[in-house]
């Protein structure tokens, strides 16, 4: 079992999440930056994986639901826009480095979760079903 340290912090990597371990094996290299990194920054990037996973392992039971499914997504986007208005940013990590001056943002766990094969589809379908389901109700009531 491959085993990291970093910044004392032990990570046992796991086979089935192979996105979250990039995060990780990303963080886990040696810094070169003279300024060191934000540690609240460095601690919520080492926090994203855990939420990843869970969010993961519930996606597939929601998108046969649509309306759980859009609030889960629409959660989502509000926890990562409160992570960045909270001052975290990518280039505050030692992921920053790696990055470089390649101008790459963080996309957030929403942009993680809506990159799995055909979780963006059912979600914009559920919002376009949700969106013409109250059109034509309020279409019929203006009648």
């Amino acid at each position: 079992m491959n085993i990291n340290h970093s910044f004392g912090i032990t990570y046992y990597p796991s086979r089935r999440e192979p996105d979250t371990i990039w995060m990780l094996k990303s963080v886990h290299c040696q810094t070169k930056r003279s300024a060191a990194p934000n540690v609240q920054s460095e601690f919520t990037l080492l926090l994203f994986p855990v939420l990843l996973q869970f969010l993961r392992s519930r996606i597939p039971h929601l998108l046969d639901h649509p309306a759980l499914l859009a609030h889960t997504i629409y959660q989502t986007i509000l926890f990562d826009e409160s992570v960045e208005s909270g001052g975290f940013s990518l280039d505050d990590t030692s992921l920053g480095e790696n990055l470089g001056d390649s101008g790459d943002e963080w996309e957030g766990l929403a942009g993680v979760i809506l990159r799995q094969e055909g979780w963006y589809e059912q979600w914009v379908d559920g919002e376009r079903r949700c969106l013409f389901f109250y059109l034509n109700h309020n279409l019929a009531a203006d009648r």
